[in-house]
């Protein structure tokens, strides 16, 4: 993957050089502001090498929470970083002395003669005043605080290499410890540097005017480290490295636009929020993860995706609004506040964005793979111009199973329709047809439906070059395809299942001359004859197409399609054909001769099947719709039906 992405080290130098020079001059006291991961501390240490080794640099740390040590013993610890450790090897040298001189005592008093040897007698005393002296600095009998606070002044104050006393986090102290700062400094000042850093709106005692007497200029971080700059740079870095990638499976000049984005929208908000340095590249580690890792890259709109790591990172509770809410956010898009620039957003670039052509899928059309740490099992826009053109992967895309990928390659098509690579749609529909040989699904999906439509089209523009009738030229480019198709599978494609192909471009796309077609009604009606007349009708696949035809295709039109014949046979007269289909035929017969989906029984009322006439009639001593109900429940509720 190479490097992490991070913006590049920004160069403050000029800058640091020209305030190393002010430090030089004379003793001040300064703010230096910027909000926490600002790039104040790597700033300050360009600073402190431009000054090479005139002025020595303390950077004094007392925002340490677990830091317990007095004001004086922090402040010493910074100006001699080692002093921790030699005391502490002090302390513990002090306390095995102390423990010698408790076991010498104990030792004397148990047994006096011992003790008669000046050596012993030395020791003794030692150890007594060791102890003395530690019970003394325990019991705080001298002030240590005091006495270290009086060494870091004359260290401090010392005319051979100055200091310079950086104050870090100032903003994030207690009241009581800043206090304590101001006393502090109020004695040394005009007499070290010192450089007090942190955010100026945010120190507890700002508008009581404490640290406006101490303080003789507050500066800004350089304009490089402005958060107009990190937007920038944000940006840049975004661009060189989608640039840069590796773009596999690309084909045409129009694949760039899947890597186009407008970064203007979310720039606005890292400068109007401060964002800092740090917030940058935490931002960055987030995109680098989500495109690359989580293999979203060419898959979803740039602009979207970036705008989702901001919420998630900076904006949790609308991110998690989001989350929680975006199938009605999507359905009600002018619902809500559009006062809030965040909320306006969302809906400007969520919901109704302006996009380039070929950028992907929209967050509106595949909201899930956009959310943080969801997987893009979706495809790149190469990839879809690959599956245009291969058969073989066209037939997985149209199976009904496999229902998000061919909903994905739907709005491919509907995005590019115009596109010169995708007017030949042969290839496409003769997966579409093949892909239905290995289907029992009612009816085809939205896709296949498609793509069977704009074929059909197709043939009518084709027509112009041949003599024939142009609904005969259809079938017969269909039956080509038939023919192909079952030479390919070595199995026949039953009669059923050309009706169930039919019947998708005359119900959807309202064909009607082409069902009054003297030719077509012809062809329909060997259709449905031969159907019928299959071995162990109602059993195999398709089978209810017969009968839909039969019936005029949907009781609830009010024009009928006369593709089989001028008047429609009642239900009553059918009653016997329609209950001999096995459970699947049985419920995709139902499901769209009523019109409703295929799972209707557990969904329907009763009640609303008693508004077909045509079922109102008594079957086995009872209402027919009422059997209907009942036996397409029980199929939907055994499983029987594989959807």
């Amino acid at each position: 993957m190479g490097e992490k992405w991070k913006i590049d080290k920004i160069d403050t130098s000029d800058v640091a050089r020209a305030f190393a020079k002010e430090l030089k001059e004379e003793p001040k006291t300064y703010f230096l502001q910027g909000k926490w991961g600002s790039g104040k501390t790597e700033y300050l240490k360009e600073v402190e090498k431009a000054t090479g080794k005139n002025l020595k640099f303390v950077y004094f740390k007392l925002w340490e929470p677990k830091n317990k040590a007095s004001f004086g013993q922090k402040l010493y610890e910074s100006i001699f970083p080692n002093s921790y450790w030699v005391k502490t090897a002090v302390y513990a040298f002090l306390i095995i002395i102390a423990v010698v001189a408790a076991t010498t005592v104990s030792t004397y008093t148990i047994a006096p003669s011992i003790a008669s040897s000046r050596k012993i007698t030395v020791i003794l005393v030692l150890s007594t005043l060791i102890t003395t002296l530690i019970t003394f600095y325990q019991n705080k009998f001298f002030d240590i605080n005091r006495f270290l606070l009086w060494i870091d002044k004359a260290v401090l104050k010392r005319k051979k290499r100055p200091s310079v006393l950086i104050v870090d986090d100032f903003d994030r102290l207690d009241i009581e410890t800043q206090e304590e700062l101001y006393l502090f400094f109020n004695q040394i000042k005009g007499k070290i540097r010192i450089i007090f850093v942190g955010d100026w709106n945010k120190i507890a005692k700002n508008n009581s005017g404490y640290l406006s007497k101490i303080i003789d200029m507050k500066i800004g971080l350089p304009i490089q480290l402005q958060s107009e700059n990190i937007a920038k740079m944000v940006n840049d870095k975004i661009k060189e490295k989608v640039e840069y990638l590796d773009k596999p499976n690309i084909k045409s000049a129009s694949d760039k636009y899947t890597r186009d984005f407008d970064f203007t929208d979310i720039a606005e908000l890292f400068e109007k929020e401060k964002r800092t340095p740090r917030d940058a590249n935490k931002y960055l580690s987030y995109v680098e993860n989500q495109l690359i890792s989580r293999k979203k890259l060419d898959k979803i709109i740039i602009n979207q995706e970036l705008y989702i790591i901001y919420l998630y990172l900076f904006e949790s509770e609308k991110y998690d609004m989001l989350l929680g809410n975006y199938k009605e956010i999507i359905a009600n898009p002018k619902k809500g506040s559009q006062n809030n620039r965040i909320d306006e957003l969302i809906k400007r670039i969520l919901i109704t964005p302006q996009l380039p052509e070929f950028s992907g899928m929209s967050f509106e059309k595949i909201p899930t793979i956009y959310f943080i740490d969801d997987i893009a099992t979706n495809h790149s826009i190469a990839e879809l111009k690959e599956f245009s053109k291969d058969e073989s992967k066209l037939v997985k895309l149209f199976n009904y199973e496999n229902s998000e990928s061919s909903r994905e390659f739907g709005y491919f098509l509907e995005d590019n329709k115009n596109e010169p690579y995708l007017q030949d749609y042969s290839i496409m529909a003769k997966a579409a047809i093949e892909s239905t040989a290995s289907s029992s699904y009612r009816g085809p999906n939205n896709l296949l439906r498609e793509v069977l439509q704009r074929r059909v089209a197709q043939l009518y523009d084709e027509k112009s070059n041949s003599d024939e009738d142009e609904y005969k030229y259809i079938i017969l480019q269909f039956e080509k395809v038939f023919n192909e198709i079952q030479v390919k599978q070595k199995q026949k494609i039953s009669s059923g299942n050309k009706l169930h192909i039919f019947r998708t471009l005359i119900e959807r796309s309202n064909f009607e001359k082409f069902t009054y077609d003297s030719y077509a009604q012809t062809y329909f009606k060997d259709l449905v004859r031969n159907t019928e007349e299959e071995q162990n009708f109602g059993q195999n696949k398709f089978d209810y197409e017969a009968l839909i035809y039969e019936l005029g295709f949907n009781y609830k039109h009010i024009v009928y399609y006369k593709v089989y014949q001028q008047v429609f046979p009642s239900i009553s007269s059918k009653v016997k054909i329609i209950e001999n289909l096995n459970d699947v035929n049985y419920a995709c017969f139902w499901g769209i001769y009523l019109e409703h989906p295929i799972e209707f029984a557990s969904q329907v009322k009763i009640g609303d099947l008693s508004q077909f006439e045509k079922l109102n009639f008594m079957y086995k001593g009872k209402e027919y719709y009422k059997h209907v109900y009942k036996r397409c429940r029980s199929v939907i509720e055994n499983g029987s039906l594989e959807i």
